[in-house]
């Protein structure tokens, strides 16, 4: 990819009067990881090395 921009997230936030807001600010995104986490999982089930159906405890057997 290199230096081209791919995907450019940004917004203006006028929370407690920011008036400096660009995109060079630095902003937090809450709770991205459990997306994440839910795309491999389906992806694992579609390969099918896990599935739906099984317990936990199957593949985590400390989780039982």
């Amino acid at each position: 990819m290199g230096d081209k921009t791919v995907v450019d997230l940004y917004c203006h936030s006028a929370i407690g009067k920011v008036k400096d807001f660009d995109s060079e600010s630095i902003g937090a995104i809450w709770s991205s990881g459990k997306m994440v986490a839910k795309i491999m999982l389906a992806i694992m089930v579609d390969k099918r090395h896990l599935s739906y159906d099984e317990k936990v405890s199957t593949y985590w057997p400390e989780f039982a």
